[in-house]
């Protein structure tokens, strides 16, 4: 199996992962999707997918950071909306 690291923004997600793991010695993993119609804030099924997977991400030792939903101008934080 290969596995890519992709540079975002200046930042390679693999290190990060991995000192995140190094320093807390959790898993991490932060949700990300698009919102097309440029609506930021989350729906209902939004808010029911991300407690569904944080719950699974759980039951493996893995923490769910953040759920980001991007637009082409902003992006909204689950994190930073107190909603994780």
């Amino acid at each position: 199996m290969r596995t890519k690291s992709r540079k975002t923004n200046k930042i390679n997600v693999v290190t990060l992962g991995l000192a995140i793991y190094q320093r807390l010695r959790i898993l991490p993993m932060i949700l990300i999707h698009n919102h097309p119609s440029g609506k930021i804030e989350p729906s209902t099924f939004d808010l029911r997918l991300t407690n569904t997977l944080k719950t699974a991400a759980k039951t493996l030792d893995i923490k769910v950071l953040d759920h980001l939903i991007v637009t082409e101008k902003t992006y909204f934080s689950f994190a930073d909306e107190n909603l994780l």
